[in-house]
């Protein structure tokens, strides 16, 4: 038997879905197959993902419905950590629109541009931070990371602990 076919197949088959967010060349999400129609779009599983590079910290939001969300980090894993872009009591929260936004690596912590720098120097710090995010319009928020408890016990927020 030809595996040759079997296997093009198998590749095309389980090749990315329409409900997956790309970024283009310049950071832009875009939805990869742009023949998939609105309502499908609003129908994908609500996700929040956050990628690091060795420049950049990505928050990726799938399934919003078109609501626009904010964006906190928090340095959890270290005593007296960074917090001043938590959202909660701190200098800077990121606005993350409706499916996200990239944030570059190394920002000045006394004067960062909310929604596309961090302070956070580099990916190292990923173990040990907690990140948050809240619909602008609903004030439902979510936490994951580190420590999510962070947002809930320690700053008293009524958010849901989010698990991938």
């Amino acid at each position: 038997m030809n595996w040759i076919p079997v296997v093009f197949g198998l590749l095309v088959a389980c090749g990315p879905s329409d409900e997956v967010i790309d970024r283009d060349e310049d950071g832009i999400p875009s939805w990869e197959d742009k023949n998939t129609d609105d309502a499908l779009q609003e129908q994908a599983a609500f996700d929040l993902v956050a990628t690091w590079t060795a420049d950049t910290l990505t928050f990726d939001i799938y399934g919003s419905q078109g609501a626009e969300f904010y964006c906190g980090i928090a340095e959890t894993g270290v005593d007296d950590g960074w917090t001043e872009e938590s959202c909660i009591s701190s200098q800077y929260c990121h606005p993350c629109g409706t499916v996200g936004t990239t944030l570059s690596l190394g920002g000045d912590p006394d004067n960062l541009e909310e929604g596309a720098e961090t302070a956070f120097t580099d990916n190292s710090f990923e173990p040990g931070v907690t990140y948050y995010a809240e619909n602008r319009s609903t004030q439902a928020c979510w936490a994951w990371g580190h420590d999510p408890y962070y947002y809930i016990v320690d700053m008293l927020e009524d958010c849901e602990i989010f698990s991938n």
